[in-house]
């Protein structure tokens, strides 16, 4: 067992809690928020990057030194690590190994190279109005396809939305 001398194991709850509460508030309503789109367009680390910042440098002016702004930080740390895993092809996962942590990489299989957009189950993603094209495929995971869009970004398919050409 470890002893936190910094009440990680507490505060690591809280974020949770804090990440829990954002996905019910009104601008996630439908089941999307805004940082999705941002993603999708391509422009996600420079938004999360650019809101640690934003976050950081707001804490102790607006409203005193607001905890909620350090949560911000934090959770906006968080989703700037999903974008670099996808972005890269890379995932890093720290995992137990005895009483050591190893760092595993392993890389998405590159099997697919096209693929047909054949629906799109919302409306709001980068490929609604694509349906019936084919995109080029970067990468391969478990449930969808990082592809480029016809502005060069990189953008994901949900494998339910497309079939391998």
């Amino acid at each position: 067992m470890i002893t936190y001398k910094y009440n990680e194991e507490e505060l690591i709850d809280e974020l949770k809690t804090y990440v829990d509460s954002t996905y019910e508030q009104h601008y996630s309503q439908n089941k999307f928020q805004a940082t999705e789109f941002i993603i999708d367009g391509g422009h996600g680390e420079g938004f999360c990057l650019g809101n640690i910042l934003k976050y950081s440098q707001r804490y102790g002016k607006k409203a005193g030194k607001n905890r909620n702004d350090l949560l911000k930080v934090l959770h906006y740390a968080l989703i700037a690590l999903h974008v670099h895993d996808k972005e890269h092809e890379v995932t890093e996962v720290i995992k137990p190994s005895g009483t050591t942590l190893t760092l595993e990489t392993a890389s998405p299989s590159r099997t697919v190279n096209e693929v047909m957009i054949m629906k799109c189950h919302d409306s709001l993603k980068w490929y609604a109005g694509k349906v019936g094209r084919t995109v080029r495929v970067l990468a391969e995971y478990d449930d969808e396809y990082k592809a480029l869009d016809d502005h060069g970004y990189t953008n994901f398919i949900s494998k339910e939305d497309a079939l391998p050409v």
